[in-house]
């Protein structure tokens, strides 16, 4: 049941009548533009578009359209999260993928959506992107884990990829997020716990570079090793020994 709460004007009338059907025929798949959708009842909500029939948005959304208020909102926010991601390219495509989004701030939700779409492809899931999400919030219930290094050697526990062994690459996000190497593919990105520790990178500091004289010194001794044995074991040709001895001049 309707009930006149306060007329409208005939402009704002007009202009819910153009906001009304532009819902109604991404609701019937006329126009499967949920960008427009969520726009349109925005400003149906926000300009009180509603208030000649009904007393609120969320009986005005169930009775003309068949949606309760929870849903409405959901895509309303994530209309704004569609047009924080327009300068990426590969746009969602439902209000799904990008649910885990909302919470984020703009500057997160376009990286998160960037790793999802790098990670999994142009059309990633709401699981999966709700799963890159994860790495930009902090939660109290969950357990720390030890951070990892660059070239740490780990194993991927990840459902698509158990299993394989990778080298961390580069860390970014605290610790929260971790690009790997893995044998066949470069530039992977994990959350932390993704990823099993097998080997700590070494503390070693690498064996010192040698000097040209030295390099050369060295090479020499080497070819005078290997000539002795071609003495020892055979007879070397007069060419060899000619070769050999002006290398070692």
């Amino acid at each position: 049941m309707t009930v006149a709460i306060e007329q409208m004007t005939a402009n704002e009338l007009s202009r819910l009548a153009v906001l009304e059907e532009a819902v109604q025929g991404c609701i019937d798949g006329i126009q499967a533009n949920l960008d427009e959708m969520s726009k349109a009842l925005a400003e149906i909500r926000d300009k009180r578009y509603y208030r000649q029939t009904h007393a609120n948005f969320e009986a005005y959304c169930q009775e003309r359209f068949g949606k309760g208020r929870t849903g409405v909102n959901r895509l309303i926010r994530a209309s704004q999260v569609f047009e924080n991601l327009v300068p990426i390219g590969t746009k969602p495509a439902n209000e799904w993928q990008v649910r885990s989004l909302t919470d984020l701030q703009p500057e997160d939700q376009r990286e998160a959506w960037q790793t999802a779409v790098e990670r999994f492809g142009d059309h990633p899931t709401g699981n999966e992107v709700a799963a890159i999400a994860g790495s930009y919030k902090q939660s109290e219930d969950t357990v720390e884990l030890t951070p990892l290094n660059e070239g740490s050697q780990v194993r991927i526990l990840s459902k698509e990829m158990n299993g394989v062994d990778a080298v961390v690459a580069k860390v970014e996000r605290d610790g929260n997020l971790y690009w790997c190497d893995t044998e066949n593919r470069e530039g992977l990105p994990f959350l932390r716990a993704e990823l099993e520790l097998i080997a700590a990178p070494s503390t070693e500091p690498p064996p010192p570079k040698l000097s040209p004289r030295e390099q050369i010194s060295g090479l020499k001794v080497l070819l005078q090793a290997t000539y002795d044995v071609i003495w020892n074991t055979a007879s070397p040709t007069d060419e060899l020994q000619d070769a050999v001895e002006k290398a070692l001049e």
